[in-house]
């Protein structure tokens, strides 16, 4: 809150200050309000239609409101001036698996995952599309593939260890459970699981 105020004074006294107005929608995502972060992002892209994280944080915007279809449209906009771009392409797989269209989802996260093989994010989304169909052992897969390359990264340590806690065994599920409690010890899902396998 007391960054998006320093920026709401900076855009008051210069409505025009580009740094100030792509900081403020970026922190607007950041706290889900997806409206201002939208109407940041249309101001930028008047200005400077060739803005492409501007472009970017209009897509999470519209992502963010539910809006999946303009999302799209947002996000090929970016991946077809920047094939590698790699946000977009996580953005799209996602996108697509909220548009239901699964089959189609899988690309972009691969093509994601192969120009940037150390983004943790491209792992833990691509997982979240095995979850979403079922595949529990590639989603766990690429979970420890994301951990790999970052051991903090919450989401995937809190996936991979539900998905232990649900197939075993259960030695495992002890092990990923105390990987959360080591970087969070009072995380208070991590402490039920564990006491559930210990009295199991």
């Amino acid at each position: 809150p007391e960054a998006r105020r320093r920026f709401d004074t900076v855009l008051v006294q210069d409505p025009k200050h580009v740094r100030a107005r792509l900081n403020r929608a970026t922190v607007a995502v950041l706290m889900n309000d997806h409206s201002l972060a939208l109407e940041d992002s249309e101001l930028l892209l008047k200005q400077y239609p060739d803005l492409d994280l501007a472009r970017l944080r209009r897509a999470e915007s519209l992502m963010g409101l539910g809006k999946w279809e303009w999302a799209e449209i947002a996000l090929r906009e970016i991946i077809e001036r920047k094939p590698g771009h790699v946000p977009a392409l996580i953005s799209m797989g996602i996108t697509l698996c909220a548009l239901d269209r699964a089959e189609e989802a899988l690309s972009p996260l691969d093509e994601a995952i192969r120009l940037s093989p150390d983004n943790p994010d491209a792992w833990h989304m691509r997982a979240q599309f095995y979850i979403e169909q079922g595949t529990l052992s590639a989603a766990l897969s690429d979970l420890e593939a994301a951990i790999r390359v970052d051991d903090r990264h919450m989401d995937s340590l809190l996936h991979a260890a539900a998905i232990l806690h649900e197939t075993g065994p259960s030695d495992k599920a002890e092990l990923a459970w105390r990987r959360v409690l080591d970087i969070e010890p009072t995380h208070r899902l991590a402490r039920t699981r564990l006491t559930e396998i210990e009295n199991s």
